[in-house]
């Protein structure tokens, strides 16, 4: 592949300015690089190394801006991950997103868009003209972790009734407490399709302290809440969402059976 396949539109659209064709070509000619002397296969295609975008912006000399004015066209592609603790993004030039990923990605900008008009009614309307930076690839996550089809009623049943799932996830996290304090074995195969156990496991890592605030006037121990939606919450917690959406709503049931209670349990992006 040569640095002409990024030369002009090849869409119909009007030609690039000429100093916005030339970074175009500078920036593909790095990607065809790096995609063959380091590239990282992902889903059967070869990209560019994985890398924050900041990384990116200073090998090829651009302010961050232009990066991503440029990544947007063809035929560049990317891809936004959330590995590590910074996220990092997939670059290629040719080719075509995986259909599912395409459809993950369309779904999750969807939900995205409900949940800066949610929190616009919570909070400064100014705030939320953006999706804050993290939160789309956790929300990316919790398309690809909800069942196909259900993922945007989920998601909107729970922005809307964010104090019902707080409650569910108190319940849920008591439970786990519970188990851990007993010195339940969590991490097992039946973790999978119990949700207590589920939730144990999903903490087995954490300090389960950290969910909870001891209230020295009565000695008890009790769980913290977020009064408004948080994506890194929820993301923890998909399980709880859909099981109250499963309960709810009788043709998710039909639909499902007692399929809900198998849907696996990606990593956290």
């Amino acid at each position: 592949m040569s640095n002409r396949q990024c030369e002009g539109n090849g869409d119909g659209r009007p030609k690039r300015r000429k100093d916005f064709q030339e970074k175009h070509d500078k920036l593909c000619g790095l990607l065809l690089s790096r995609m063959e002397t380091d590239g990282h296969d992902w889903k059967g295609q070869t990209w560019a190394p994985a890398l924050p975008l900041t990384e990116w912006a200073e090998m090829a000399g651009l302010s961050l801006s232009s990066l991503k004015r440029l990544i947007k066209e063809p035929p560049i592609l990317s891809q936004g991950r959330g590995w590590g603790k910074e996220k990092v993004v997939l670059l290629r030039v040719g080719g075509e997103l995986d259909p599912q990923e395409a459809k993950l990605k369309l779904t999750a900008n969807v939900m995205a868009k409900a949940y800066r008009e949610h929190m616009a009614t919570l909070e400064e309307p100014e705030k939320w003209k953006v999706t804050p930076r993290g939160d789309w690839g956790l929300i990316r996550g919790l398309a690809e972790t909800w069942p196909e089809g259900w993922q945007v009623k989920i998601f909107n049943y729970t922005l809307k009734g964010w104090p019902a799932f707080m409650d569910a996830v108190k319940l849920e996290l008591e439970a786990a407490w519970l188990l851990r304090e007993a010195g339940v074995e969590v991490v097992v195969s039946d973790a999978i399709a119990n949700h207590t156990l589920r939730t144990a496991w999903l903490l087995q890592d954490v300090d389960i302290g950290q969910f909870r605030r001891w209230n020295d006037v009565k000695q008890r121990g009790e769980w913290w809440t977020w009064k408004k939606p948080r994506m890194s919450f929820l993301r923890r917690f998909p399980h709880v969402a859909a099981q109250r959406f499963y309960f709810d709503h009788p043709k998710m049931q039909e639909a499902l059976g007692s399929d809900l209670f198998t849907f696996s349990e990606t990593s956290h992006n």
